[in-house]
């Protein structure tokens, strides 16, 4: 699979996580994707720029505004 595929499927994967669980820590993102930390970082940064409403809950991880699931 080509890397703009590989970084589709995980972008998806990733809300897809986000919207099951109540917070989600970079680093357990990064660990089940094989990618990097900051891949995660950017990874949410895309999300929010389409239009997800990625909650940051500094020092515990992320998660997806309520009222959107």
């Amino acid at each position: 699979m080509d890397k703009e595929k590989q970084s589709l499927v995980r972008l998806i994967a990733i809300q897809t996580q986000l919207q099951s669980k109540r917070i989600v820590n970079a680093k357990n993102i990064a660990e089940k994707h094989n990618v990097s930390t900051r891949t995660v970082f950017r990874d949410i940064q895309t999300l929010e720029k389409s239009g997800i409403p990625v909650v940051t809950k500094v020092g515990k991880g992320y998660s997806v505004m309520e009222a959107y699931n």
